[in-house]
């Protein structure tokens, strides 16, 4: 089985999977957030029963100090829609990935791979744990 990593945005979402090891984190794809949610879940419905996928872990851009902000709130609210889709749900703190991919590897492809290091940053913790 998979993990599945999301990192929200109000535009676009990034979507990341794991290997079946849950080891390695890898950008998957990017949704349109323009769709409305019923469509934006029957899409990830779809990845999650073709790639074999049992948890989803959704980034959630705290501040530095480690407070909600306006965009916590959004991705929080977000969760909550995902919870829809009857998986475990973890929330993975995303601090400074979208800023990290969009300078590395990730030029082009910059949600997909933010949503890759959220879910690294968690297979990481999982593993060391």
């Amino acid at each position: 089985m998979r993990s599945l990593g999301i990192d929200y945005g109000s535009k676009r979402i990034g979507i990341a999977i794991s290997d079946d090891e849950r080891r390695i984190a890898f950008p998957y794809k990017i949704l349109d957030n323009g769709k409305n949610i019923g469509d934006l879940l029957e899409e990830l419905r779809k990845i999650i029963d073709e790639e074999l996928v049992d948890e989803l872990v959704l980034g959630l851009p705290l501040s530095f100090s480690g407070q909600d902000t306006p965009s916590t709130r959004e991705a929080r609210k977000f969760g909550e829609e995902l919870r829809k889709l009857h998986l475990p749900l973890i929330f993975q703190n995303e601090i400074l990935t979208t800023k990290s991919a969009k300078g590395g590897a990730g030029k082009g492809f910059p949600d997909a791979s933010a949503a890759a290091l959220i879910l690294q940053d968690y297979l990481d913790k999982m593993t060391n744990s």
